[in-house]
């Protein structure tokens, strides 16, 4: 088995010595002492994830898709205009690392063949995980998949998407293993998140958005969600696919 060295390195113009409140990189060594891996800045404070090691938004979304259409849903048309793909663990190491209590995953939002990548969780909350909601036995987790969403108020007045079919999920265990798997309608949705890296109560299987702002504040759920309103009514579509792959479908 190959080795390899993790270090902790402060960005340049810190002192080793301070405040664990800033920047910082990890790079991964092999035994000869060459950088294998450049990877995760994060603010040590915030556990505020970003990525240096892959834009997504490189990916070749057509392309991708038809990789993907035959594992998820076989005949599936992803000829849209507006897509969404969720990449869990996106900003961990592999599916094995992916934590439900940060945002930790990645929504690649295409309209027109211009892709932006947004800071998520796909994941239920870790506290909801632990103590579902109530009336559940377990927490619900989407399964990867292909699904369409629409337009949806979220308790009557949050603007986001739901389900417009049927969905796969995973219930889950308290310790995080998957006891079952169920099909149908369960108020899966895609929706804001709250102010924080921690995920708290705010996902019993919905795929949140970090909202660093508040949860639904703008600006940044606006420059979210409002071009995905307005391009589904400039296309008339009264629904969109969502595709839901672990980082390592990626290649």
């Amino acid at each position: 088995m190959s080795q390899f060295f993790l270090e902790l390195r402060p960005l340049p113009g810190y002192a080793t010595f301070c405040s664990r409140s800033h920047d910082a990189v990890i790079r991964v060594y092999d035994k000869a002492g060459k950088v294998i891996q450049t990877g995760i800045k994060f603010n040590e404070k915030s556990f505020r994830f970003t990525t240096q090691m892959r834009d997504f938004t490189t990916i070749d979304v057509t392309v991708f898709a038809t990789k993907m259409i035959p594992l998820l849903r076989g005949g599936f048309d992803w000829n849209s205009p507006i897509s969404l793909i969720g990449i869990r663990a996106a900003l961990e190491p592999s599916p094995a690392e992916n934590r439900m209590d940060v945002y930790d995953d990645i929504i690649l939002r295409v309209i027109d063949g211009s892709i932006t990548q947004w800071v998520t969780s796909t994941d239920p909350s870790k506290a909801l995980v632990m103590t579902p909601i109530k009336g559940q036995k377990y927490a619900a987790q989407l399964c990867k998949g292909i699904y369409l969403f629409r337009e949806h108020l979220m308790h009557g007045k949050y603007p986001c998407l739901g389900q417009a079919e049927d969905v796969g999920i995973e219930r889950l265990n308290r310790d995080g293993t998957v006891n079952h798997t169920e099909k149908g309608q369960f108020g899966i949705c895609i929706h804001s998140g709250g102010a924080g890296m921690n995920t708290g109560r705010f996902s019993a299987g919905c795929q949140i958005i970090d909202n660093p702002d508040g949860y639904f504040r703008d600006p940044t759920w606006s420059n979210f969600w409002l071009p995905i309103r307005n391009g589904m009514k400039e296309h008339d579509l009264p629904a969109i696919p969502y595709m839901l792959v672990d980082v390592d479908d990626l290649g």
